[in-house]
């Protein structure tokens, strides 16, 4: 979510129409410049032009961000119509494009010695009626870690209407002279990008009215579209599960709330409509990264970002401490694992068993849709060593023989058991050799293990340790 690190120093300014383009209206960080060039009233569409400073790239990518909606399909006199609710999204007959979602109430860019962003405000009357609706917050960063711009969205309570269609509202993202050619990418439950093309499925002839529906996605951590004319690709990464789509070009957006009058004959059998403990729709806020990039001048950091969005720093504290370490230990580990290869996209699960036995999944995040993945080699020794070090600190201690092995993805079997126990199908073509083979290594040995793009392999760690031996007479 947003980091809240402006300090008491800093100072917050409105940026009025018609001063955009200046040092005021600008961002700063990690070689990028993000520079504010006003609104589109009517669209209520933010624009601005990017710099990545640090790739060489001289000429910006001119970048709109916008909160739009979907209108909710409701034919409650027909209840063979499918309705938009709880299951079903459906939106309204004809509407191919979102409606704006609020009108842009003001723009600010809040500066100070450790942070900066700009926040916009969206707000609109609907119906006569006398509290502002189609409420939302945006905030607008630099990455505090990386080149990246971070959106944070606070979407207020969505209206909430007995009778009319109902709102299905999504963050907007658009950067201009882009052709995906009705092509984009999303994970497939965080694991590798999948290919999607609008109206088209891979095994069967697809006929579809829903233009709008039959191409939504979970987005599980990002989603993403490449220029076929060049090398840019704009990639949006998410904090959570949502429903996401690339309708038109050079557009990516993402489901944030929705709320349907009707039922939508699922099962469920009433509206969708979440409401707080005071009877207003819930607010609902979530984080989203931007990459606009070059992909042979700048690296795609999507799966940093999965990475860090999954595995957090955790903070821990201690108020009541007995004991104080008059000299700090110093640590090692975070070294030893980096050493090890343990680096980027490589996430490392432990999973203690007893005494002196753990269990890693070693996972490689990288996927080939990146253009900088890559096969990684991990030092499984150099990690025990750390683990053991680590895991001794106050009382030093040397084991003396290691075992390591590698197990089934489900850790309860080794792999050897596992593939002699796999049924070997027989086929009419199995003396074809036209078909292509697997390059997975599946040797290894404990200081070269591989890991292909995508690839989890589950280790057993097991410490030998010559324990104290009694006497017993």
């Amino acid at each position: 979510m947003r980091d809240d690190s402006l300090s008491t120093t800093t100072k917050r300014t409105v940026i009025p129409e018609g001063q955009e383009n200046t040092t005021d209206s600008s961002l700063a960080g990690n070689g990028l410049k993000v520079v504010y060039k006003g609104m589109k009233k009517e669209e209520s569409t933010l624009m601005f032009d990017i710099y990545d400073e640090a790739a060489g790239n001289s000429e910006p990518e001119h970048f709109e961000f916008s909160m739009k909606y979907w209108q909710s399909y409701n034919h409650a006199m027909d209840m063979n119509y499918m309705n938009s609710g709880a299951y079903a999204f459906h939106p309204m007959e004809g509407q191919l494009h979102p409606f704006p979602y609020g009108d842009i109430k003001e723009v600010g860019i809040t500066k100070g010695k450790n942070a900066q962003e700009m926040d916009i405000t969206f707000g609109k009357h609907l119906y006569n009626e006398k509290n502002e609706s189609m409420k939302s917050t945006v905030h607008i960063s630099i990455d505090k870690d990386l080149p990246l711009i971070k959106i944070d969205v606070d979407l207020d309570s969505l209206p909430l209407q007995e009778k009319f269609n109902g709102y299905e509202v999504v963050p907007n993202f658009y950067v201009s002279n882009f052709d995906n050619d009705k092509t984009f990418f999303t994970d497939s439950n965080g694991l590798e990008m999948q290919k999607r093309i609008q109206d088209y499925r891979p095994t069967w002839n697809l006929g579809t009215n829903q233009k709008v529906t039959d191409n939504y996605y979970p987005i599980n951590s990002a989603i993403s579209i490449t220029d076929i004319n060049s090398k840019r690709r704009m990639t949006v990464m998410n904090d959570r599960s949502q429903g996401g789509t690339s309708i038109a070009p050079g557009t990516i957006e993402l489901m944030q709330n929705r709320e349907a009058p009707s039922d939508d004959n699922k099962g469920v059998g009433e509206p969708l409509r979440e409401t707080n403990e005071y009877g207003n729709g819930i607010r609902v806020k979530a984080t989203y990264y931007v990459q606009i990039c070059d992909g042979e001048k700048r690296l795609p950091l999507q799966r940093v970002v999965q990475h860090k969005i999954n595995d957090p720093a955790n903070y821990f504290f201690n108020f009541n401490a007995t004991q104080t370490q008059s000299q700090p230990i110093k640590d090692t580990f975070v070294e030893a694992y980096k050493k090890a290869g343990v680096v980027d996209t490589i996430k490392v699960v432990h999973l203690p068993k007893y005494k002196n036995h753990i269990q890693l999944r070693l996972q490689n995040l990288a996927d080939l849709y990146d253009s900088n993945s890559e096969t990684a080699t991990i030092d499984l020794s150099t990690i025990a060593d750390a683990l053991w070090t680590a895991g001794n600190m106050g009382n030093p201690v040397t084991y003396q023989d290691l075992e390591i092995k590698e197990l089934s993805l489900t850790g309860n079997m080794e792999i050897k058991e596992m593939w002699s126990r796999k049924i070997k199908w027989a086929t009419v073509d199995d003396d074809k050799e036209e078909f292509p083979q697997s390059a997975v290594d599946y040797d290894f040995t404990p200081s070269q293990v591989k890991l292909e793009p995508q690839r989890i392999r589950v280790f057993s760690l097991k410490y030998s340790v010559d324990e104290p031996k009694f006497l017993s007479n």
